[in-house]
């Protein structure tokens, strides 16, 4: 499996695999599976088509993981399809 890097931009998800140039960054969806608090595991889908399964480590930049963990939450909540009826 190739290492990268993810990044949040506000907007969308980005990864840049670690052995690419800058230009080789591209959008990705993400997906959270599965939360063990030093460790996730995300399902990416992104511009090349293919689904790839990642695990994120705290480890890889401890000082962010908070904000990374908060960003998937978030990002996983679906927001609700019909509004609900008002009384």
């Amino acid at each position: 499996m190739r290492a990268g890097q993810l990044r949040w931009d506000g907007q969308a998800w980005w990864w840049l695999p670690d052995d690419a140039a800058q230009a080789d960054e591209y959008a990705v969806s993400i997906v959270l599976h599965l939360d063990l608090q030093s460790a996730v595991l995300v399902r990416m889908v992104g511009a090349p088509g293919r689904v790839r399964w990642r695990w994120l480590e705290c480890a890889a930049a401890p000082a962010r993981w908070s904000d990374v963990r908060r960003a998937l939450h978030q990002r996983g909540v679906p927001a609700p399809s019909v509004p609900e009826p008002q009384p």
